[in-house]
Formats: structure tokens, C-alpha cells, sequence
């Protein structure tokens, strides 16, 4: 929601340009003179406030609505003696803005996470509401409503955890394994795999003049599309990454939702990065390598992405196509996005094997979430009203690595040593 402050100068300045270009006026002209210091007058005023941050900023002028006037009557020494009816030049309030998050589900995921850093993005794939989208710690907005202790601000600063920065939509973080869903998808889409071909994973792979190691050290063995996502093979996907190439692989990530920065009416987010070739010249000045796609591979070198994101992509994956675009605000203001890269559709069955690669993650013995899931299913005994009796759920685990481990950092059997 973010937070109201007084205005400063800055903030005096930045509401009477957006006031003058909301009824098309010009500070040269005699009326646009007449606005921007009724704007000047209104936000100098000792208790008036102006949003700083979040929907508060983003919406300042549909929240603040219309100040009136009232009508008195003075004598000739200017002494107020009467208030005359004032009804006419009552002032208009503002817009009732509805958000799509659950306070319910919200303090829930906040209370999980008890003192620990870390974010929650729900998205109702059917709808597109954002019904979750939390980032904690987070500090109280009420301690900058009358300018924050600058000892306050400081322990904020320093913070570790980062309360400052909502990591849900302001976090850029290496994808990690999350990302071999699209390189799956990009793999089928293409035509360089079928789901039923296998790689051989021994808990290495050489690439490029190098070794490339598995999180796993004594390997997989022989695993198929299905078997790469369920027990998240690093090996299986650079190969599949390396027989499918950059271009397609960022591709189908844009389809799922990364590389955007999504308007949703509040302050802030990123855009992340999905690398090919003209990407890496832009930004890095440098061509893209062949090992540059072995450490896409498993989201890792170049990508990034925001936790919104990728729950965007995980909503993109269950709903298809049809997925609704994501939302914040349900009504009250106007939020447009004409940017977001369509999902289109999919070669048949791309989609399909990437769910059960997902649901077979959580749900299936073998699943690297299956222990912590306790099986996947989210109604073990069976007290849902349908459709949801006796649900699992599907996902893909990841964690990403933020450096190289040397060898002189890893055990006999490759695993880094803690």
C-alpha cells in the first residue's frame, strides 16, 4: 500500500505538472496559473499529506479527490462572525480503490515467515488477481507519516534483511532451478527434445573446455524430460539447453512472464533480465557463448528475475494460454499494462509435460519437494469441498548459486563444504 508524508518541494512540484497535464493546461496560461497555486496552497498545508511510496504514490491524485470551500461571513475589521451555506463548494472525496489481496492470506504468509527475510506472490490463475504479494520484514508505514527518527532509519538501513525493499516486486535474484521449466518448454517447443529422450547424468558433465557439476555429485543416471524436472537433473538440462540454444530459451521465457516489468499501481519493480546474444552486446559489450547457455541452463550467469515473476510464469504454466493478465487493483483506478508479452499458444502437449514434470516435483516419490510436501497433497484427509478433495499441488524447487564455489570449497564428492 506504501505510506503519505508531508509534501516536500519535490513532491510540490511533481503534483501541480501532473495536475496541469490532467486538465490540459499550461503554467503560461492565466488558468494553469490559477491551478498550480491552488495545487501549491492545497499541498503546503500543514495537514495535508502525499503518497510516497506504493498505491498510495501511484494513486495520489484518484485518492486525495477534490478539497472544498466554505463560505464565511466577515465584518469590516475582517473578524469571522457567520459560515454561510457551503454545500455547493462542498469538496468531492476520493476513489475507493479495491485491491484483490486476501488480508487473510496475507497475514497468514507473513506470520510463516516469523522473523526471516523473504517474499510470498500468490496469483489466482483464473481471475489474474493478486491475491497474495508480501515482503517481510517491512517496516511500519505509520513511522513516516510525520518524518521518521533518523536512529529509526538508520537500523533500517542496516538491516540485513533488507525491510527498505519489497523483494516480491523490487528483488532481482538469480531464478535457479525455477528456470528449467522454460528450458524444458523451449526444449519440446523447438523440436531440439522429446519428452522421452534421455540424458545421462554421472554428476558432471563436460562442456566447453570445462566440467559442469550436477547438485547432485553421484548423478541421476538416465533421465527423461519427466525424471529431469521431478529430481531437477542440472545435467539433463544443459544438455537440453545446448541442443535448444539461447534464442529459444529466452523466447519461451518471455512467454512466461519474465522480462517485464509489470504495471500493477504501486511504486517500483524490475524488469529482470533474460539474456541471448543482442542483450549480452547491449549491456555487457560482448558477444553470448556457448557456456553462457550451460549456465542459463539452470538460471543461472545472465538470468534474473523477480519472485512476481515467476509466479506469473507458474500461473502462465497452470492456466495457459487463457491466463488472465496479473492485477492488483480490482477497481477505483485505472492501471494499464499494453506491454506484457502474450503466452500464445504452445505445440500440443509442450504444456502438459511441463506440469507433470512440475507436479511430479511435489507429488511423486523421488520429487525434490516431495519430503517436504509430505507427499504434495494439500487436503490429506480429504476435507475440501470439490474440486478441491483430496488436491496435491505442483512446483519446482530452486536455489540459486550468487558465486562460484571453488574446488578447494568442495568435499571428496564435489558438495561445497559448509
Amino acid at each position: 500500500i506504501g505510506y503519505v508524508q508531508k509534501a516536500n518541494e519535490a513532491d510540490i512540484t511533481r503534483m501541480t505538472e501532473i495536475e496541469l497535464k490532467a486538465v490540459n493546461e499550461s503554467l503560461e496560461s492565466a488558468a494553469g496559473k490559477a491551478r498550480a497555486a491552488a495545487v501549491r496552497r492545497l499541498y503546503r498545508h500543514p495537514a495535508m499529506r502525499v503518497g510516497k511510496s506504493g498505491i498510495e504514490a501511484y494513486g495520489e491524485v484518484e485518492l486525495k479527490g477534490e478539497p472544498g470551500k466554505i463560505r464565511m461571513l466577515q465584518n469590516a475589521a475582517g473578524r469571522v462572525i457567520d459560515r454561510l451555506p457551503s454545500d455547493d463548494l462542498a469538496g468531492k472525496p476520493g476513489a475507493e480503490i479495491v485491491l484483490s489481496i486476501d488480508a487473510e492470506l496475507q497475514n497468514y504468509a507473513i506470520s510463516r515467515f516469523g522473523a526471516e527475510a523473504g517474499s510470498v506472490v500468490m496469483i489466482d490463475v483464473d481471475s489474474g488477481d493478486v491475491v497474495c504479494m508480501m515482503s517481510t520484514p517491512a517496516p511500519d508505514p505509520n513511522a513516516f507519516v510525520s518524518g521518521i527518527g533518523s536512529t529509526l532509519f538508520k537500523s533500517l538501513q542496516t538491516d540485513e534483511r533488507n525491510p527498505l525493499y519489497h523483494k516480491a516486486y523490487d528483488g532481482v535474484y538469480p531464478p535457479g532451478s525455477t528456470f528449467k521449466t522454460i528450458v524444458a518448454a523451449a526444449a519440446l517447443e523447438s523440436g531440439a527434445m522429446s519428452p522421452e529422450e534421455t540424458v545421462h547424468c554421472s554428476g558432471k558433465a563436460w562442456y566447453y573446455n570445462r566440467f559442469y557439476n550436477c547438485w547432485r555429485p553421484q548423478g541421476h543416471g538416465n533421465v527423461n524430460l519427466h525424471q529431469g524436472l521431478q529430481k531437477s537433473c542440472d545435467c539433463y538440462f544443459y544438455r537440453a539447453a545446448e541442443k535448444t540454444g539461447i534464442e529459444a530459451i529466452a523466447d519461451v521465457a518471455k512467454r512466461f512472464g519474465l522480462g517485464h516489468r509489470y504495471e500493477l499501481g504501486i511504486t517500483g519493480g524490475k524488469i529482470g533480465s533474460v539474456p541471448n546474444d543482442a542483450w549480452k552486446r547491449k549491456v555487457i559489450g560482448e558477444q553470448w557463448y556457448a557456456g553462457d547457455t550451460i549456465s542459463a541452463a539452470i538460471g543461472q550467469g545472465y538470468v534474473t528475475a523477480t519472485p512476481f515473476q515467476l509466479a506469473v510464469m507458474c500461473a502462465r504454466i497452470a492456466g495457459g494460454e487463457k491466463t488472465p493478465d496479473p492485477h492488483l487493483i480490482v477497481s477505483g483506478m485505472k492501471v494499464p499494462d499494453n506491454t506484457i508479452t502474450p503466452m500464445g499458444q504452445f505445440k500440443p502437449g509442450v504444456i502438459e509435460a511441463v506440469r507433470s514434470g512440475m507436479f511430479g516435483v511435489t507429488s511423486e516419490p523421488g520429487g525434490t519437494a516431495y519430503s517436504y510436501l509430505q507427499g504434495g497433497s494439500v487436503d490429506p484427509k480429504g476435507e475440501l469441498p470439490a474440486p478441491y478433495t483430496n488436491a496435491h499441488m505442483a512446483g519446482k524447487s530452486g536455489t540459486a548459486q550468487v558465486r562460484v564455489i571453488l574446488a578447494s570449497e568442495r568435499n571428496s564428492r564435489g558438495e561445497a563444504i559448509k
